[in-house]
């Protein structure tokens, strides 16, 4: 009966002190087209609590960052592309059809087709996604 009880415990803390197998991370792909080149902010997640910022100029960008996974009750991740029109919109008519993609681990998540102008300077246009 002990050895029952030994095996048993044993084999408990086993499964718990063991780590999955698996990636502790997920590649994060975002991806901006444009139909007018300019010079656009773009702004997107690079971890659940962080942005990043680049300033392209252009009609296409393409940026891969690595997401580590939240652990914990839900284990959700957030991933955001923000693209903010250029500055010289303001107070014009200018205005542009933009694409936004993520892709996580080369499985596209979500494709967002958006009019981009100058109404957008200070908000954006986003797409957000979690996985």
């Amino acid at each position: 009966m002990k050895k029952s009880i030994f095996y048993l415990v044993a084999f408990v803390l086993i499964a718990v002190c063991c780590k999955k197998s698996g990636t502790d991370s997920s590649a994060v792909r975002y991806e901006f087209n444009s139909d007018v080149s300019a010079e656009y902010k773009l702004e997107y997640s690079i971890d659940n609590n962080t942005l990043s910022t680049e300033t392209i100029t252009g009609t296409s960008w393409t940026k891969t960052v690595s997401m580590v996974k939240q652990k914990g009750i839900g284990n959700v991740n957030v991933a955001k592309l923000t693209v903010y029109p250029p500055a010289a919109w303001a107070n014009t008519a200018t205005s542009a059809n933009v694409m936004l993609k993520i892709f996580v681990d080369n499985n596209q998540k979500i494709a967002t087709e958006k009019l981009l102008n100058a109404s957008h300077i200070n908000t954006g246009v986003f797409s957000l996604i979690s996985f």
